[in-house]
Parts: structure tokens; C-alpha cells; sequence
């Protein structure tokens, strides 16, 4: 009966809507934290937020049942550690809680306070307005980062957490940084390398000065103009610090106030192919200037560009087209289409360039073919879907939900040739496949070690690589490989739970290593050969653990039948 109930559970769709609610409270005065965000998280992305009142209280409604942590964060102004239920520092440490349908929990939070970092920003002429942010850079603070805007030049950062060892305070580290309008961020205690950085130390309770000392800013100018000499107004000019400036009707344009250590520079002038300073065609080639004072750049030269219309004509939803420099590889501009498209690039150089279409994760090309330029003007290209095939589907749990987060894998003659992930909807797609016999295997790994996963799936049903179905596309084929189930696989051993459950085995403890028949393979290797765990080769079944269980075999059968997706759909893209 035991076993009919747990099967039963797992069998289940998961719960869709709980609730969490509880209090945050001070730890040191027990005082209510109002403005705390509370957050629930699962293992695959997904979370649900709320806030505190000024009771300390939250209540957070329609949480997706199913196992989450839960953290409470401060706001940057508060000085409270935030901490995953009941007090960890990182997600994996904290406990899990396993919500039900229509389940409400009650999590309370008690939030020791922390410590502070202030100082001032200036340099040689006075307070700097600023952005200042403080980094962990320990274990227990690694994700841990605080930021102040430092508007009139003074910054006050809180809580901010250290350790104590044997009893004396150990303080934390962290990498503090101001980023002052139009610059770069400026490591403490004075570089503008985030590696030359120095870390400062802050204690719990305790208030600590770091100033930060700028240098001034610097001016940088130039001008542009065309092939004949003529001035080039109202082209946008960009640099790496994100600082933009316009060339106005003398060609001319200034940066007035920038700070860095140094600046690449970015030029886009409509009817000119975009340029990087000191006037070449691919971001790769462009030479850094530093700004280390004042400093006017020689008259930059730009050419009239190169208009590219693209004809895609295979039917591939969410290809990215890409305009490459030939000879750096270099993406100069890119296009999504869902289908057959005509898209025209506008601003590329005058130099040889390729286009290469690509889908989603996969780094197999869809289709590529190089553009030879002869000078300015305007040029063509077709693709077609000659350089491969498209294999898509859906991957759900075993109660149908779908599943986010499960990695794609196609194998060709051992390896692994290209790999995605399932979208929200558990949806996911390859493109660029080679006409070669493939394999696809479907897994998910659990973010955390202990956490309960899913058993891999080679398709269509195959527990291990050589029992799944060899598929060979055609160059443009569309395949659709259906829905994939993956079985549950609570102590993440590998093997399924309502196996283990049907054999006797423990489902929640990882005994895949485990040979109850010591016939020389361990369960792992029995799950995938399909084989009883507990009878030898001509021999009977070892002990009773198995006796009691031969009256679920049909269920698995069937279970396993209906496991089994629907015939794959292949079409083929026009040509």
C-alpha cells in the first residue's frame, strides 16, 4: 500500500498556486523591517516577489507549487544582511521547502545589521557626483553588492557583512568603485584597472572611511570629413565609455568632460560606412586612445558605404543573420527573421564581407556565403538552407508541465556536435545539423548538488546513448521530434523514481552504485540495460526486497508506452 501511494504522488501534476508569508525582523532588537523584498525561487529561473510593511509582515499569493527558497533582501539604504530562509548565505545552502496545492507556509526572517562604508569623491576641483558600489569578495559575501548614488560627492554604503574566527572580528572584503558621469569606474584606492583594485574592509557594526581621489576629466575633439575634403555634419559618435557626441556643421565634435584610462571611438554617419577610430572597419581593428589629457584627434576621413540586401529563403524560425568584416570575423550588423525575409543593411565598409545565418545556442551554421566588395555602392546575396537541417521539440515533466532549463544535446559518432537549452514553455530548437546519423539526448541538472532532477532521456525513449533512434536530415529538412518526457529522479541517482520504487530500491537516497544480485553491474547500469537489479543471469531474485513488487510491472509498461512520443513531423524548407 505504501508503494501505491508514493507512485500516486509522484504520478501527481505538481500544485499551481501556494502562498508564503511571514515576518523580517531586526536579529539584535527584534524591531519590524518594512521595505524588505522577499523572494521565492526555484531551481529553474522562475521566482515570485514581495514586499514588507511597515509591520514587517509580506504575503506573497500564486506561487507555482513545487520545491523553492526563499531570501530576504534589504534595500541598499538599509543597514540589514539579507540571508535565504532560515539563515544561509548562498541559495544552494539554504533549506528547500516542498510547497503543495493550496498550501499557505509561514517563513519568518530575523536580519542581523551590518556595517558601513563612507568617504567622499572628488578630484582636483572639488566633490565629483558619482556612483559608488561596494562588491564581496569572500565567501560569504560573494554575492553580496551594495551601491549609494553619491549626487552631491558623499556616499554612505550599508550592510556590509564580516566573520568572526575564535571569537575577534575578521573583517570582509570588498571592491569599491565610483563611476562618475561620462566615465569609467575608479577602483579604490586609485586605478582605473579593476585588477590593480584594492580590497577594503568593512565590520559588522562598525563605520568606515574610503575616499576616492579622481583625476580631472579630459577633452577630446576632432572632425570629420568626406572623400573630397567636405565637412560631415551630424554623424553620432560613441565611445566605449558610452559617452555620445555629434560632429556639427563644421565636421567638428567634442567630448567635453570624459574619464577613463582609455576610449575606443565609434562613428556612424548616414550614407558613410560606420568606422572605428583611427578609421577602420571592424571594432577588432580599432586602436584605443588614451585619455590621459587634453587631446584633439586629426581630421578622420570616412567612405560612402555599402548598401547589402540579404534574400534568406529558408523557413527558420528565430535565424540570426549576421554581416561579418571578412578579414577580422567581425559582426558589423545583425537581423533576426522568423521565416523568408529580404533584409537590407545600410552603413557597411567597402570591404569584403560575409553573411552567416545561425539559430539559437547551436554554433552550426544555417547558411553561409561570402560578399566580395569592389567599392561603395549597392550589393546582393542570397542564401539558401544548403549547410544543414532544423530539429525541434518540447521537453516536459513527467506530469506534463512543461520544463525549463533542460539541455539538448546531438551526438554524432561520439561527441557532441551541438547543444540548447528549453525555453519557458519547454520548446527548443537546433539548426545547422549535418546530414550525418545523429542522436538526441535530453537531460536537466539540478543547480544544486542534493536537489532532486530528472532522468536523461535519449530520444525517442532510450536510457542510454546507443538505445536511442538514429535520425539523418537532409540539408533544409525541418524536423519536429515531439514532446519528451523526462521521469523523476528525486535523489538525482539517475534512474527513475517509480523504477526504483517498482524494484524495491530507494528512490530518495542515491544507490545507483548499488549490485543487490552482485551479478557485476549496479543499478545504474541495470535502469539502462532495463534489466532486474535483483536477479542474476539463470538465477533467481535475491532476498524478499523484490517479492512484493512484480504486481507493478504491468503499470510500468504501460507507463513506459505512454512515455513514447508521437511520430516526429518532417517538412522541408523552399528552396
Amino acid at each position: 500500500m505504501e508503494h501505491r501511494l508514493l507512485i500516486g504522488l509522484l504520478l501527481v501534476a505538481p500544485a499551481q498556486a501556494a502562498e508564503v508569508s511571514g515576518t523580517v525582523r531586526g536579529f539584535d532588537d527584534d524591531l519590524p523591517l518594512a521595505g524588505v523584498s522577499v523572494r521565492v525561487s526555484d531551481a529553474l529561473g522562475g521566482s515570485a516577489v514581495g514586499l514588507t510593511d511597515p509591520e514587517g509582515r509580506y504575503r506573497i499569493e500564486g506561487v507555482d507549487a513545487g520545491r523553492v527558497r526563499v531570501k530576504a533582501v534589504p534595500p541598499d539604504t538599509m543597514n540589514r544582511l539579507g540571508a535565504w530562509w532560515p539563515s544561509a548565505y548562498g541559495f544552494c545552502q539554504a533549506d528547500a521547502v516542498v510547497l503543495q496545492e493550496d498550501e499557505a507556509v509561514e517563513l519568518d526572517f530575523a536580519l542581523p545589521a551590518g556595517g558601513y562604508l563612507e568617504g567622499t569623491v572628488r578630484d582636483g576641483q572639488g566633490l565629483v557626483p558619482a556612483e559608488v558600489s561596494a562588491v564581496g569578495l569572500d565567501f560569504y559575501n560573494a554575492n553580496l553588492m551594495r551601491r549609494d548614488s553619491a549626487d552631491e560627492g558623499s556616499y554612505s554604503l550599508a550592510g556590509l557583512d564580516s566573520i568572526r574566527i575564535d571569537g575577534l572580528p575578521v573583517d570582509g572584503h570588498y571592491r569599491l568603485s565610483a563611476t562618475p558621469e561620462e566615465g569609467a569606474p575608479w577602483y579604490w584606492p586609485g586605478t582605473w584597472s579593476q585588477q590593480e583594485a584594492e580590497p577594503v574592509g568593512a565590520e559588522r557594526g562598525a563605520v568606515r572611511q574610503a575616499d576616492f581621489v579622481l583625476p580631472d576629466p579630459v577633452a577630446l575633439s576632432g572632425q570629420l570629413v568626406d572623400a573630397a575634403g567636405q565637412p560631415i555634419a551630424g554623424a553620432q559618435l560613441r565611445t566605449s565609455l558610452t559617452v555620445t557626441a555629434q560632429s556639427g556643421a563644421d565636421g567638428r565634435f567634442e567630448f567635453a568632460a570624459l574619464r577613463g584610462g582609455e576610449t575606443t571611438l565609434q562613428i556612424d554617419a548616414a550614407g558613410y560606412g560606420r568606422r572605428w577610430w583611427p578609421g577602420v572597419a571592424s571594432p577588432a581593428l580599432a586602436e584605443p586612445i588614451e585619455l590621459s589629457a587634453d587631446l584633439g584627434l586629426p581630421a578622420l576621413t570616412l567612405e560612402a558605404e555599402v548598401v547589402l540586401q540579404v534574400e534568406f529563403q529558408a523557413q527558420a524560425e528565430g535565424a540570426l543573420v549576421s554581416v561579418l568584416h571578412a578579414d577580422s570575423s567581425q559582426a558589423l550588423a545583425s537581423r533576426i527573421t522568423d521565416g523568408p525575409a529580404l533584409l537590407d543593411f545600410v552603413g557597411l565598409p567597402a570591404e569584403d564581407l560575409i553573411v552567416r545565418v545561425t539559430r539559437g545556442t547551436s554554433d552550426l551554421l544555417v547558411a553561409e556565403v561570402a560578399v566580395p566588395i569592389a567599392g561603395p555602392g549597392a550589393y546582393e546575396a542570397s542564401l539558401d538552407p544548403a549547410h544543414g537541417a532544423t530539429l525541434s521539440g518540447r521537453v516536459v515533466r513527467q506530469a506534463g508541465l512543461p520544463l525549463r532549463g533542460a539541455r539538448l544535446e546531438v551526438w554524432s559518432g561520439g561527441a557532441v556536435i551541438a547543444q540548447a537549452s528549453s525555453d519557458g514553455g519547454g520548446s527548443w530548437s537546433l539548426a545547422g545539423l549535418p546530414p550525418d546519423p545523429l542522436r538526441v539526448r535530453v537531460s536537466w541538472t539540478p543547480f544544486c548538488e542534493n536537489d532532486p532532477s530528472w532522468v536523461p532521456v535519449v530520444w525517442p525513449d532510450g536510457r542510454a546513448l546507443e538505445q536511442g533512434e538514429s535520425l539523418t536530415l537532409e540539408a533544409g529538412e525541418l524536423l519536429d521530434l515531439g514532446t519528451t518526457a523526462l521521469p523523476p529522479d528525486g535523489d538525482a541517482d539517475g534512474m527513475d523514481d517509480v523504477w526504483e520504487l517498482a524494484w524495491g530500491l530507494d528512490p530518495l537516497r542515491d544507490d545507483a552504485a548499488g549490485d543487490p544480485d552482485q551479478d557485476g553491474a549496479s543499478n545504474l547500469d541495470e535502469y539502462r540495460a532495463d534489466t532486474d537489479p535483483f536477479r542474476p543471469p539463470g538465477g533467481l531474485p535475491v532476498g524478499c526486497e523484490a517479492a512484493g513488487v512484480f504486481w507493478l510491472l504491468p503499470l510500468l509498461r504501460r507507463r513506459r508506452a505512454a512515455l513514447v512520443p508521437s511520430a516526429p513531423v518532417s517538412s522541408r524548407s523552399p528552396r
